[in-house]
């Protein structure tokens, strides 16, 4: 790689950072305490750590829940093409000069 691409490369990293820092690390955090169980006091304990809790969330009394979510879901992502694809066609389209100011304009 040259040098110019290497610095290229470099321009990642905070990106990269940011993800890790605000998207990965509480992924984690949210998977590893789900693996544990609650005390009477509704505190997080890893004497028992296992997928029991997964296996509770398919019981016939969360269905409706997990439901619900993938409606939620499945509208919001509708929700996102039906009106982010013409606006992104749009700016590709005649955003011209501005393209970059447009798309970083656009929230989300």
């Amino acid at each position: 790689m040259k040098d110019g691409g290497r610095r290229q490369g470099l321009l990642i990293l905070p990106g990269v950072g940011w993800l890790l820092l605000f998207f990965v690390v509480p992924l984690g955090i949210i998977f590893v305490v789900s693996l544990g169980t609650r005390d009477q006091y509704g505190g997080v304990l890893f004497d028992r750590i296992g997928l029991g809790n997964y296996l509770r969330a398919l019981e016939p009394d969360f269905l409706p829940t997990i439901a619900n979510s993938l409606k939620y879901a499945l509208a919001t992502t509708a929700l996102s093409i039906v009106v982010g694809y013409p606006i992104a066609y749009w700016i590709s389209r005649y955003g011209g000069s501005r393209k970059a100011l447009l798309l970083v304009l656009m929230p989300g």
